[in-house]
């Protein structure tokens, strides 16, 4: 099966990345990169996938195939949860 995990790398998302490829199931991993001093480490053929969402680049969500618009309606929905 393939699995996408928000998060992937706190405490909860690390321990569902590593049950999921225990068992042998495809993985996308999407984080916003918030948990300083923390490298991502690919996971060879385990992990096909990760997208990271640079803050420090903003032409990556447009590289991704995500609009400005869309781009903005995700910020501001998460703001809205968030603070």
């Amino acid at each position: 099966m393939e699995l996408l995990i928000l998060g992937g790398t706190s405490f909860v998302g690390r321990h569902m990345v590593e049950v999921a490829l225990s068992r042998g199931h495809g993985l996308t991993l999407f984080n916003r990169g918030l948990n300083q001093g923390l490298t991502f480490r690919p996971l060879g053929e385990t992990a096909r996938d990760t997208l990271a969402w640079d803050r420090t680049r903003p032409d990556l969500p447009r590289k991704a195939g995500i609009s400005r618009e869309r781009e903005a309606s995700l910020l501001d929905r998460w703001h809205r949860r968030h603070g």
